[in-house]
Protein backbone atom coordinates (compact mmCIF):
# COMPACT_ATOMS: atom_id res chain seq x y z
CA UNK A 1 0.00 0.00 0.00
CA UNK A 2 1.31 3.40 -0.84
CA UNK A 3 1.80 5.97 1.82
CA UNK A 4 -1.01 8.45 2.07
CA UNK A 5 -0.15 12.07 1.33
CA UNK A 6 -0.39 14.45 4.28
CA UNK A 7 -3.30 16.86 4.29
CA UNK A 8 -2.46 20.57 4.09
CA UNK A 9 -2.84 22.46 7.34
CA UNK A 10 -6.07 24.50 7.48
CA UNK A 11 -5.60 28.18 6.76
CA UNK A 12 -5.65 30.40 9.79
CA UNK A 13 -8.91 32.29 10.19
CA UNK A 14 -8.56 35.88 9.08
CA UNK A 15 -8.88 38.28 11.97
CA UNK A 16 -11.66 40.84 11.51
CA UNK A 17 -10.49 44.45 11.64
CA UNK A 18 -12.67 46.71 13.79
CA UNK A 19 -12.42 50.49 13.37
CA UNK A 20 -14.41 52.99 15.44
CA UNK A 21 -14.28 56.51 14.06
CA UNK A 22 -13.90 59.15 16.81
CA UNK A 23 -16.81 61.44 17.48
CA UNK A 24 -16.51 64.60 15.34
CA UNK A 25 -15.61 67.77 17.17
CA UNK A 26 -17.56 70.97 16.70
CA UNK A 27 -15.62 73.87 15.22
CA UNK A 28 -16.02 76.77 17.62
CA UNK A 29 -17.55 79.91 16.09
CA UNK A 30 -16.88 82.95 18.26
CA UNK A 31 -18.43 85.57 16.03
CA UNK A 32 -20.95 86.28 13.28
CA UNK A 33 -20.97 88.95 10.59
CA UNK A 34 -23.09 90.05 7.66
CA UNK A 35 -20.26 89.33 5.23
CA UNK A 36 -20.14 85.65 6.29
CA UNK A 37 -23.91 85.12 5.99
CA UNK A 38 -26.24 84.33 3.13
CA UNK A 39 -29.30 86.44 2.43
CA UNK A 40 -32.52 85.60 4.27
CA UNK A 41 -34.77 88.37 2.98
CA UNK A 42 -37.95 86.42 3.68
CA UNK A 43 -37.06 85.59 7.28
CA UNK A 44 -39.49 87.17 9.75
CA UNK A 45 -39.40 87.17 13.56
CA UNK A 46 -42.66 88.27 15.15
CA UNK A 47 -44.22 88.56 18.59
CA UNK A 48 -47.67 87.31 19.52
CA UNK A 49 -49.47 90.55 20.47
CA UNK A 50 -51.18 91.40 23.73
CA UNK A 51 -49.75 88.44 25.68
CA UNK A 52 -48.40 89.45 29.09
CA UNK A 53 -47.45 87.79 32.32
CA UNK A 54 -47.79 89.56 35.67
CA UNK A 55 -45.31 87.42 37.66
CA UNK A 56 -42.05 85.62 36.96
CA UNK A 57 -39.99 83.28 39.10
CA UNK A 58 -36.28 83.94 39.43
CA UNK A 59 -34.00 81.07 40.32
CA UNK A 60 -30.55 79.65 39.79
CA UNK A 61 -29.31 76.08 39.65
CA UNK A 62 -25.91 74.55 40.01
CA UNK A 63 -24.28 73.41 36.81
CA UNK A 64 -25.29 70.03 35.46
CA UNK A 65 -23.30 66.97 36.41
CA UNK A 66 -22.88 63.85 34.31
CA UNK A 67 -24.06 60.44 35.46
CA UNK A 68 -20.44 59.25 35.54
CA UNK A 69 -19.34 62.13 37.78
CA UNK A 70 -22.16 61.40 40.20
CA UNK A 71 -21.30 57.67 40.25
CA UNK A 72 -17.63 58.36 40.99
CA UNK A 73 -18.22 58.19 44.75
CA UNK A 74 -19.66 54.67 44.54
CA UNK A 75 -16.96 53.55 42.11
CA UNK A 76 -14.06 54.83 44.22
CA UNK A 77 -15.51 53.38 47.41
CA UNK A 78 -15.64 50.00 45.67
CA UNK A 79 -12.04 50.38 44.49
CA UNK A 80 -10.88 51.04 48.06
CA UNK A 81 -12.63 47.88 49.28
CA UNK A 82 -10.98 45.94 46.46
CA UNK A 83 -7.63 47.46 47.46
CA UNK A 84 -7.24 49.13 44.07
CA UNK A 85 -7.30 52.66 45.50
CA UNK A 86 -5.51 53.86 48.62
CA UNK A 87 -7.80 55.04 51.42
CA UNK A 88 -5.79 58.28 52.03
CA UNK A 89 -6.41 59.27 48.40
CA UNK A 90 -10.11 58.49 48.76
CA UNK A 91 -10.31 60.55 51.96
CA UNK A 92 -8.44 63.47 50.39
CA UNK A 93 -10.93 63.60 47.52
CA UNK A 94 -13.81 63.45 49.98
CA UNK A 95 -12.41 66.34 52.02
CA UNK A 96 -11.92 68.37 48.83
CA UNK A 97 -15.62 68.02 47.94
CA UNK A 98 -15.01 66.06 44.75
CA UNK A 99 -17.69 63.43 45.40
CA UNK A 100 -21.45 63.44 44.83
CA UNK A 101 -24.10 60.91 45.82
CA UNK A 102 -27.40 60.10 44.12
CA UNK A 103 -30.60 61.46 45.62
CA UNK A 104 -33.65 59.24 45.82
CA UNK A 105 -35.17 60.79 42.68
CA UNK A 106 -32.13 59.70 40.61
CA UNK A 107 -32.33 62.97 38.66
CA UNK A 108 -30.09 65.01 40.98
CA UNK A 109 -26.92 64.45 42.99
CA UNK A 110 -25.88 65.98 46.30
CA UNK A 111 -22.29 66.89 47.05
CA UNK A 112 -20.96 65.00 50.11
CA UNK A 113 -18.20 66.09 52.50
CA UNK A 114 -16.75 65.22 55.90
CA UNK A 115 -16.84 67.83 58.64
CA UNK A 116 -13.66 68.45 60.63
CA UNK A 117 -14.72 66.44 63.71
CA UNK A 118 -15.80 63.39 61.69
CA UNK A 119 -12.66 63.57 59.56
CA UNK A 120 -10.51 63.07 62.65
CA UNK A 121 -12.34 59.80 63.46
CA UNK A 122 -12.14 58.39 59.92
CA UNK A 123 -8.74 56.69 59.51
CA UNK A 124 -9.61 53.61 57.42
CA UNK A 125 -12.47 51.97 55.57
CA UNK A 126 -13.96 50.46 58.74
CA UNK A 127 -14.22 53.83 60.50
CA UNK A 128 -15.53 55.42 57.28
CA UNK A 129 -18.34 52.88 57.09
CA UNK A 130 -19.21 53.51 60.75
CA UNK A 131 -19.42 57.29 60.16
CA UNK A 132 -20.87 57.30 56.63
CA UNK A 133 -24.24 58.50 57.91
CA UNK A 134 -22.51 61.66 59.18
CA UNK A 135 -21.57 62.83 55.68
CA UNK A 136 -22.76 66.37 55.04
CA UNK A 137 -24.79 67.25 51.95
CA UNK A 138 -23.68 70.57 50.46
CA UNK A 139 -25.00 71.42 47.02
CA UNK A 140 -27.39 69.72 44.61
CA UNK A 141 -26.76 69.39 40.89
CA UNK A 142 -28.94 68.05 38.11
CA UNK A 143 -27.79 64.97 36.20
CA UNK A 144 -27.42 65.82 32.53
CA UNK A 145 -25.13 65.21 29.58
CA UNK A 146 -25.93 68.44 27.75
CA UNK A 147 -22.87 70.28 28.97
CA UNK A 148 -24.63 73.66 29.29
CA UNK A 149 -23.99 75.87 32.28
CA UNK A 150 -26.79 76.67 34.72
CA UNK A 151 -25.13 78.06 37.81
CA UNK A 152 -23.87 81.14 35.92
CA UNK A 153 -27.29 81.99 34.47
CA UNK A 154 -30.28 83.74 36.02
CA UNK A 155 -33.33 81.70 35.14
CA UNK A 156 -36.56 83.64 34.55
CA UNK A 157 -39.78 81.59 34.35
CA UNK A 158 -42.98 83.44 33.36
CA UNK A 159 -46.10 82.31 35.20
CA UNK A 160 -47.70 81.92 31.75
CA UNK A 161 -45.45 81.21 28.73
CA UNK A 162 -44.95 83.98 26.19
CA UNK A 163 -45.25 83.37 22.46
CA UNK A 164 -43.37 84.32 19.31
CA UNK A 165 -43.03 82.96 15.77
CA UNK A 166 -40.33 82.82 13.10
CA UNK A 167 -40.56 82.21 9.36
CA UNK A 168 -37.45 81.19 7.43
CA UNK A 169 -37.31 81.90 3.67
CA UNK A 170 -41.07 82.46 3.45
CA UNK A 171 -41.78 79.09 5.01
CA UNK A 172 -44.68 78.48 7.39
CA UNK A 173 -44.32 80.20 10.77
CA UNK A 174 -42.74 78.12 13.53
CA UNK A 175 -44.23 78.79 16.94
CA UNK A 176 -41.83 79.78 19.71
CA UNK A 177 -43.19 79.04 23.18
CA UNK A 178 -41.03 80.95 25.65
CA UNK A 179 -41.31 78.87 28.80
CA UNK A 180 -38.09 80.10 30.39
CA UNK A 181 -35.60 82.89 29.80
CA UNK A 182 -32.00 83.05 30.98
CA UNK A 183 -29.84 86.10 31.59
CA UNK A 184 -26.05 85.85 31.68
CA UNK A 185 -22.87 87.67 30.75
CA UNK A 186 -21.08 88.26 28.48
CA UNK A 187 -22.69 87.70 25.09
CA UNK A 188 -21.45 84.30 23.79
CA UNK A 189 -20.98 85.57 20.20
CA UNK A 190 -19.32 88.63 18.73
CA UNK A 191 -21.47 90.55 16.26
CA UNK A 192 -19.35 92.33 13.66
CA UNK A 193 -16.30 91.86 15.95
CA UNK A 194 -18.08 93.42 18.96
CA UNK A 195 -18.86 91.37 22.08
CA UNK A 196 -21.77 92.95 23.92
CA UNK A 197 -22.17 93.07 27.70
CA UNK A 198 -24.81 90.39 28.25
CA UNK A 199 -27.56 88.40 26.58
CA UNK A 200 -31.18 87.54 27.36
CA UNK A 201 -31.99 84.11 25.94
CA UNK A 202 -35.66 83.49 25.16
CA UNK A 203 -35.61 79.73 25.78
CA UNK A 204 -32.33 78.08 26.72
CA UNK A 205 -30.40 75.02 25.48
CA UNK A 206 -30.75 73.34 28.88
CA UNK A 207 -34.52 72.99 28.50
CA UNK A 208 -34.92 73.18 24.72
CA UNK A 209 -35.48 69.98 22.80
CA UNK A 210 -34.68 69.13 19.18
CA UNK A 211 -36.40 71.45 16.74
CA UNK A 212 -37.02 74.22 19.27
CA UNK A 213 -36.16 77.85 18.58
CA UNK A 214 -33.87 79.91 20.83
CA UNK A 215 -33.90 83.72 20.48
CA UNK A 216 -30.80 85.59 21.68
CA UNK A 217 -31.17 89.27 22.60
CA UNK A 218 -27.80 91.03 23.07
CA UNK A 219 -27.72 93.66 25.80
CA UNK A 220 -25.54 96.66 26.66
CA UNK A 221 -25.42 98.68 29.86
CA UNK A 222 -26.80 102.18 29.45
CA UNK A 223 -29.69 104.49 30.18
CA UNK A 224 -32.61 103.29 32.26
CA UNK A 225 -35.02 105.47 30.23
CA UNK A 226 -35.69 102.90 27.50
CA UNK A 227 -38.47 100.37 27.11
CA UNK A 228 -36.03 97.43 27.17
CA UNK A 229 -34.36 98.72 30.36
CA UNK A 230 -37.80 99.08 31.98
CA UNK A 231 -38.65 95.53 30.94
CA UNK A 232 -35.46 94.21 32.58
CA UNK A 233 -35.61 96.37 35.73
CA UNK A 234 -39.01 95.02 36.76
CA UNK A 235 -37.53 91.57 37.34
CA UNK A 236 -33.91 92.22 38.32
CA UNK A 237 -34.33 94.17 41.55
CA UNK A 238 -33.62 91.13 43.76
CA UNK A 239 -30.68 89.51 41.96
CA UNK A 240 -28.44 89.64 45.02
CA UNK A 241 -30.62 87.04 46.76
CA UNK A 242 -29.39 84.47 44.24
CA UNK A 243 -25.69 84.92 44.97
CA UNK A 244 -25.47 82.29 47.73
CA UNK A 245 -27.33 78.97 48.19
CA UNK A 246 -29.39 78.21 51.27
CA UNK A 247 -27.03 76.66 53.87
CA UNK A 248 -29.73 74.22 55.01
CA UNK A 249 -31.10 72.90 51.71
CA UNK A 250 -28.05 73.51 49.54
CA UNK A 251 -30.30 75.07 46.89
CA UNK A 252 -30.62 78.61 45.62
CA UNK A 253 -33.84 80.37 46.66
CA UNK A 254 -36.73 80.96 44.30
CA UNK A 255 -37.93 84.55 44.06
CA UNK A 256 -41.37 85.62 42.88
CA UNK A 257 -41.04 88.95 41.06
CA UNK A 258 -44.19 90.90 40.11
CA UNK A 259 -43.95 92.52 36.69
CA UNK A 260 -47.31 94.22 36.14
CA UNK A 261 -50.05 93.52 33.64
CA UNK A 262 -48.24 95.23 30.74
CA UNK A 263 -45.04 93.15 30.86
CA UNK A 264 -44.90 91.81 27.29
CA UNK A 265 -42.29 91.00 24.66
CA UNK A 266 -43.61 93.98 22.68
CA UNK A 267 -42.14 96.13 25.46
CA UNK A 268 -38.75 94.45 25.21
CA UNK A 269 -38.42 94.15 21.44
CA UNK A 270 -38.92 96.89 18.82
CA UNK A 271 -41.93 95.68 16.84
CA UNK A 272 -44.11 97.00 14.04
CA UNK A 273 -47.45 98.09 15.56
CA UNK A 274 -49.41 96.57 12.67
CA UNK A 275 -47.61 93.31 11.91
CA UNK A 276 -45.83 92.77 15.26
CA UNK A 277 -42.68 91.87 13.29
CA UNK A 278 -39.44 92.61 15.15
CA UNK A 279 -37.90 95.73 13.62
CA UNK A 280 -34.26 94.69 13.76
CA UNK A 281 -31.76 92.86 11.64
CA UNK A 282 -31.61 89.19 12.62
CA UNK A 283 -29.12 86.37 12.21
CA UNK A 284 -30.50 82.84 11.85
CA UNK A 285 -28.53 79.60 12.06
CA UNK A 286 -28.85 75.95 13.03
CA UNK A 287 -27.20 74.52 16.08
CA UNK A 288 -25.03 71.46 15.76
CA UNK A 289 -27.41 68.47 15.74
CA UNK A 290 -27.14 65.41 17.93
CA UNK A 291 -25.08 62.58 16.48
CA UNK A 292 -25.45 58.83 16.77
CA UNK A 293 -23.00 56.03 16.10
CA UNK A 294 -23.89 53.58 13.34
CA UNK A 295 -22.26 50.67 11.51
CA UNK A 296 -20.97 52.09 8.24
CA UNK A 297 -19.17 48.95 6.97
CA UNK A 298 -19.63 45.35 8.05
CA UNK A 299 -17.83 42.67 6.01
CA UNK A 300 -16.12 39.40 6.99
CA UNK A 301 -12.83 41.29 7.20
CA UNK A 302 -13.85 44.78 8.34
CA UNK A 303 -16.35 46.34 10.70
CA UNK A 304 -16.33 50.13 10.83
CA UNK A 305 -18.56 52.40 12.87
CA UNK A 306 -19.00 56.09 12.23
CA UNK A 307 -21.27 59.01 13.18
CA UNK A 308 -24.35 60.50 11.57
CA UNK A 309 -27.05 63.04 12.39
CA UNK A 310 -30.07 61.81 14.27
CA UNK A 311 -33.47 62.21 12.69
CA UNK A 312 -34.32 64.85 15.29
CA UNK A 313 -34.06 68.35 13.80
CA UNK A 314 -31.36 70.60 15.20
CA UNK A 315 -32.24 73.61 17.36
CA UNK A 316 -32.67 76.87 15.46
CA UNK A 317 -31.06 80.07 16.74
CA UNK A 318 -32.26 83.61 16.02
CA UNK A 319 -30.13 86.54 17.20
CA UNK A 320 -30.86 90.25 17.01
CA UNK A 321 -28.20 92.26 15.18
CA UNK A 322 -28.50 95.40 17.32
CA UNK A 323 -28.22 95.26 21.13
CA UNK A 324 -30.91 96.53 23.47
CA UNK A 325 -30.27 98.53 26.63
CA UNK A 326 -30.36 97.45 30.26
CA UNK A 327 -29.89 99.85 33.17
CA UNK A 328 -26.34 100.33 34.45
CA UNK A 329 -27.45 99.37 37.97
CA UNK A 330 -28.94 96.06 36.75
CA UNK A 331 -25.79 95.26 34.83
CA UNK A 332 -23.65 95.96 37.90
CA UNK A 333 -25.73 93.41 39.82
CA UNK A 334 -25.34 90.89 37.00
CA UNK A 335 -21.56 91.27 37.07
CA UNK A 336 -21.52 89.75 40.57
CA UNK A 337 -22.40 86.40 39.00
CA UNK A 338 -19.75 84.20 37.35
CA UNK A 339 -18.93 84.54 33.67
CA UNK A 340 -20.64 82.02 31.37
CA UNK A 341 -18.10 80.39 29.00
CA UNK A 342 -19.32 80.52 25.37
CA UNK A 343 -19.08 76.75 24.93
CA UNK A 344 -21.40 76.31 27.94
CA UNK A 345 -23.88 78.95 26.79
CA UNK A 346 -25.23 77.74 23.43
CA UNK A 347 -24.87 74.97 20.85
CA UNK A 348 -22.09 75.10 18.33
CA UNK A 349 -23.09 76.50 14.94
CA UNK A 350 -23.74 74.10 12.08
CA UNK A 351 -21.26 75.01 9.37
CA UNK A 352 -22.78 76.86 6.41
CA UNK A 353 -26.14 77.55 8.07
CA UNK A 354 -25.69 81.26 8.94
CA UNK A 355 -28.17 83.62 7.26
CA UNK A 356 -29.08 87.28 7.80
CA UNK A 357 -32.13 89.50 7.36
CA UNK A 358 -31.55 93.25 7.52
CA UNK A 359 -33.74 95.55 9.54
CA UNK A 360 -36.23 97.99 7.97
CA UNK A 361 -33.86 100.96 8.22
CA UNK A 362 -30.69 99.14 7.17
CA UNK A 363 -29.05 100.06 3.88
CA UNK A 364 -26.98 96.96 3.25
CA UNK A 365 -27.47 93.22 3.41
CA UNK A 366 -25.24 90.17 3.35
CA UNK A 367 -23.21 88.66 0.59
CA UNK A 368 -24.90 85.45 -0.41
CA UNK A 369 -23.67 82.17 -1.83
CA UNK A 370 -22.68 83.93 -5.07
CA UNK A 371 -21.30 86.92 -3.17
CA UNK A 372 -23.90 89.36 -4.46
CA UNK A 373 -24.01 92.84 -3.03
CA UNK A 374 -27.60 92.98 -1.77
CA UNK A 375 -29.09 96.41 -1.21
CA UNK A 376 -32.31 98.13 -0.24
CA UNK A 377 -34.70 95.58 1.31
CA UNK A 378 -32.36 92.56 1.10
CA UNK A 379 -33.88 91.50 -2.23
CA UNK A 380 -31.64 88.59 -3.35
CA UNK A 381 -32.51 89.26 -7.01
CA UNK A 382 -31.06 92.79 -7.19
CA UNK A 383 -27.83 93.16 -9.25
CA UNK A 384 -24.42 94.14 -7.95
CA UNK A 385 -24.69 97.62 -9.46
CA UNK A 386 -27.25 100.40 -9.85
CA UNK A 387 -28.42 101.65 -13.26
CA UNK A 388 -29.74 105.21 -13.68
CA UNK A 389 -32.01 105.78 -16.66
CA UNK A 390 -32.67 109.44 -17.83
CA UNK A 391 -31.93 112.60 -15.86
CA UNK A 392 -33.21 113.72 -12.53
CA UNK A 393 -35.13 117.05 -12.27
CA UNK A 394 -32.24 118.58 -10.37
CA UNK A 395 -29.80 117.71 -13.18
CA UNK A 396 -32.15 119.18 -15.81
CA UNK A 397 -32.55 122.44 -13.87
CA UNK A 398 -28.80 122.86 -13.47
CA UNK A 399 -28.22 122.30 -17.21
CA UNK A 400 -30.86 124.86 -18.30
CA UNK A 401 -29.60 127.38 -15.74
CA UNK A 402 -26.00 127.08 -17.00
CA UNK A 403 -27.15 127.54 -20.64
CA UNK A 404 -29.09 130.70 -19.74
CA UNK A 405 -26.09 132.17 -17.95
CA UNK A 406 -23.86 131.42 -20.96
CA UNK A 407 -26.33 133.07 -23.40
CA UNK A 408 -26.71 136.13 -21.15
CA UNK A 409 -22.96 136.57 -20.89
CA UNK A 410 -22.58 136.27 -24.70
CA UNK A 411 -25.26 138.88 -25.39
CA UNK A 412 -23.72 141.20 -22.84
CA UNK A 413 -20.30 141.01 -24.43
CA UNK A 414 -21.77 141.50 -27.94
CA UNK A 415 -23.74 144.55 -26.83
CA UNK A 416 -20.71 146.05 -25.11
CA UNK A 417 -18.57 145.68 -28.24
CA UNK A 418 -21.22 147.35 -30.41
CA UNK A 419 -21.70 150.24 -28.03
CA UNK A 420 -17.99 151.07 -27.80
CA UNK A 421 -16.96 149.93 -31.27
CA UNK A 422 -17.30 151.23 -34.79
CA UNK A 423 -20.94 150.18 -35.05
CA UNK A 424 -23.44 152.44 -33.32
CA UNK A 425 -26.26 151.14 -31.18
CA UNK A 426 -28.95 152.26 -33.59
CA UNK A 427 -27.24 150.33 -36.39
CA UNK A 428 -27.16 147.27 -34.09
CA UNK A 429 -30.87 147.49 -33.39
CA UNK A 430 -31.60 148.18 -37.08
CA UNK A 431 -29.65 145.09 -37.99
CA UNK A 432 -31.61 143.10 -35.42
CA UNK A 433 -34.89 144.44 -36.90
CA UNK A 434 -33.68 143.57 -40.39
CA UNK A 435 -32.89 140.03 -39.32
CA UNK A 436 -36.31 139.75 -37.75
CA UNK A 437 -37.94 140.83 -41.00
CA UNK A 438 -35.99 138.27 -42.94
CA UNK A 439 -37.21 135.51 -40.57
CA UNK A 440 -40.75 136.77 -40.96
Amino acid sequence: MGARGSRPAPAAAQQKLIIDDPEPTTTAVDGISIAAAEGCDRCVLSVAPDISTSTVKLTREFGDISFGECKKFEDDEKLVREEKLAFPDFKARLLAGRYYDFLSNKTHCRQVQLDDDTAKKVIDMATFTANKASLQGVRIRKISSGGFSQDTKIQITPSIPLKMAVSVQAGPPRDIIVKRMTLYHPCPMRIENVQYDAVLSLNDPVLSGPGDVIVLVPLVAGSADTSSATFMSRILGNLTQLLEPDPVTGLYPQIDAPTGADWTLNTLLPTDPETNAVQSGIFVWEGTPELERYVAVDTPSLRRTSWRRKNNPAPLYVMLEKPLTMANSDFSSLLRFPVTPPEQAIHGMLQGSLTYKCGPSEGTAPTGAVRENFRSRCDPFMPNYTKNYGYSPETMFRAVFNILIFVAMGLGVWAALILVGDLRADQFFQSMSFLSLIHI
